[in-house]
């Protein structure tokens, strides 16, 4: 009984030292992210941002370096 009480206090003390996780910064993304899809992009121009590669199905790290794989290549053969 005192092995079960002892492994219970080390869980209690071991909790009491985590420090709270922020939600605020999750939350602030997903306005920010809420915004720009409904207000921002409708607003611009689709030649303006046809370079850019946040907050698009298809923007990714992975994109934006074969786009400019793409045209280094295009500039290169001309």
């Amino acid at each position: 009984m005192c092995l079960i009480l002892s492994y219970f206090q080390h869980l209690v003390d071991i909790f009491t030292d985590l420090w709270p996780i922020s939600v605020t910064p999750i939350l602030t993304r997903l306005v920010e992210k809420i915004i720009v899809q409904k207000y921002v992009i409708p607003a611009l121009p689709v030649d303006t941002i046809s370079d850019q590669f946040a907050y698009r199905p298809t923007g990714s790290t992975t994109a934006a370096l074969l786009s400019l794989t793409h045209i280094v290549a295009q500039k290169l053969e001309t």
